[in-house]
């Protein structure tokens, strides 16, 4: 049976707690960091919809935007839009062109009565 010293119990509680400082600081560091992200994110929001209301948002609202979901300041930044980018609506299912060519003689003769 080994007997442990109360200086060795106190060199590891102190090591303990240094460690345990290190995660801490760690984390607030990240969550400072996460923050400030979506603080720019919820200030880009802003700015969209501002840009569609013609009323400016004061700080206070912005902040409220920052701490909300970050699921719900993306699609508030998909509904604001942004003008300069453009989403795609989608693509045609059949990515082929019927030409005049691959009619039928029937088809054709629609087409130019048509167009006609």
């Amino acid at each position: 049976m080994t007997t442990h010293t109360p200086e060795l119990l106190l060199n590891t509680a102190t090591v303990i707690e240094k460690v345990a400082e290190y995660i801490e600081s760690l984390e607030s560091s990240k969550v400072v960091e996460t923050k400030q992200e979506q603080k720019k994110t919820a200030s880009k929001v802003a700015e969209k919809l501002s840009e569609l209301t013609g009323d400016t948002m004061d700080a206070s609202l912005i902040d409220k935007l920052a701490e909300t979901d970050p699921q719900i300041l993306t699609l508030l930044s998909k509904m604001a839009g942004d003008s300069n980018t453009v989403e795609p609506m989608g693509e045609p299912k059949d990515k082929t062109v019927k030409t005049a060519a691959d009619m039928a003689p029937a088809e054709r003769a629609f087409v130019d009565w048509i167009a006609s």
